[in-house]
């Protein structure tokens, strides 16, 4: 039998790896489960009551940006805080509360925009107007309910407590998806999706609730100034950056559909969303790192944590990008088809190569929010867009789907570069 080197089995062995894994496994298990789900409600609902569905529940997700970054910042401030129980309190009890009142308003804006947005974006058909209305007022009512389940995710990662992070992430990952499917089953319309979501988001928060007695530290007694400036000083940044950041990951196929028109968009977008879900993998080990750094402080000695995240987000993504590197073509034709294999192939070969950079830069990203600096990562994203697009264009345009791949991947690199030089050189807060 090969033995393993000391290096590699203390990589294996390590508390970061048990806690990577964890995290994985808590990423991965809600998307087995939305699978088979997503299979079953197209043969429910109609066509345009399952469209509508998938752009409420793209509006929940993008809606995590209400919670002002508040849930990064709460990792940060408890691990910090490190047996201070007291200041966690504090910390929980202000931004629960803060994180109620930004949901709050964000779901009176989503209330009653609905009637135009239907109208003039959605251009809903009249017979379904009236289960639109009721569907997407039902997902406004939901999203009080998941930004204060964010906070206790941020609050429970600081603690370094993986297992009920993630445990709690599997349940309000899963939960949603399953109870609406549950509703469409019984009442086949759009509404009754969307009650299930809000019916599965209660639930959930519920269970967050109980778990390990955090109800008690959100008492409005334990709203603090301190912790307020701290929270939104940190988290303001962090929206900034959580806003600009995923608009690039999708900006670029609206780019290429002006570009180049929109029957060549599939080409581009469906190797782009997969490469776009297997991010869940170093930001998995990265969820586990961030914490460590954080609670660290400046003076503590980073590097066997930063190399151990290197190593293993390589020994994790490089099988993945060799594999889709040689059997691009033969996982476009089982998947979508050959005419995906013509035209796709060299447009996933790249989109690998820039998964695997996009990868790396996930640990100094990491390291650089571990220094309380959001500014920083914001103020990269917010000029990378500002030149980003027109070269996304212009690499359309020549090039088309391998243009708009090849543009995503050289954004990688450099963002690669750019975060690993701050992360080395930011000073700490």
């Amino acid at each position: 039998m090969m033995q393993r080197s000391p290096k590699a089995q203390q990589l294996l062995t390590s508390r970061m790896t048990r806690h990577s894994a964890i995290n994985v496994a808590g990423s991965i298990v809600p998307i087995a489960v939305a699978v088979p789900c997503l299979a079953v409600l197209p043969r429910y609902l109609p066509t345009e009551a399952f469209s509508l569905l998938l752009l409420a529940w793209a509006l929940v997700g993008y809606a995590g940006i209400l919670d002002l970054g508040l849930s990064r910042a709460v990792t940060m401030l408890i691990a910090r805080a490190k047996i201070d129980s007291e200041t966690q309190r504090h910390i929980l009890g202000t931004s629960f509360w803060v994180a109620v009142f930004s949901s709050l308003c964000g779901a009176a804006i989503i209330w009653l925009a609905t009637p135009k947005f239907l109208d003039v974006v959605l251009r809903v058909s009249p017979a379904l107007h009236a289960d639109a209305l009721m569907g997407f007022r039902l997902i406004a009512l939901s999203i009080p309910l998941l930004l204060p389940y964010l906070i206790f995710q941020g609050y429970w990662d600081g603690r370094e407590h993986f297992v009920e992070a993630n445990l709690q992430r599997v349940i309000g990952g899963a939960l949603p998806i399953v109870a609406a499917t549950l509703a469409v089953l019984a009442v086949p319309t759009f509404a009754a999706a969307a009650a299930g979501i809000l019916a599965g988001r209660a639930i959930t928060l519920a269970v967050s609730l109980t778990r390990g007695g955090v109800w008690r530290g959100i008492s409005p007694s334990n709203v603090r100034g301190a912790q307020l400036r701290q929270l939104l000083g940190f988290g303001g940044w962090v929206t900034v950056s959580s806003a600009v950041s995923p608009l690039m990951g999708y900006l670029d196929r609206y780019i290429l559909a002006y570009a180049r028109g929109a029957a060549v968009v599939a080409f581009y977008a469906a190797p782009s969303e997969l490469v776009l879900k297997l991010l869940v993998l170093p930001v998995a080990v990265t969820r586990s790192l961030y914490p460590k750094l954080a609670g660290q402080g400046p003076h503590g000695d980073a590097s066997s944590d930063l190399r151990h995240a290197y190593m293993l987000i390589l020994g994790v993504c490089v099988p993945i990008v060799a594999g889709l590197i040689l059997l691009a073509p033969f996982i476009l034709t089982i998947w979508l088809g050959p005419d995906y294999a013509a035209n796709s192939t060299t447009v996933v070969r790249l989109l690998a190569i820039g998964f695997l950079f996009s990868a790396l830069a996930q640990v100094p990203f990491t390291q650089i929010l571990a220094k309380g600096r959001p500014g920083l990562v914001a103020a990269v994203h917010l000029v990378e867009i500002a030149v980003f697009v027109p070269a996304a264009y212009l690499a359309a345009v020549r090039y088309g789907p391998v243009g708009s791949a090849g543009a995503w991947a050289i954004r990688n690199m450099i963002d690669l570069m750019i975060f690993y030089f701050l992360g080395k050189r930011a000073s700490w807060r």
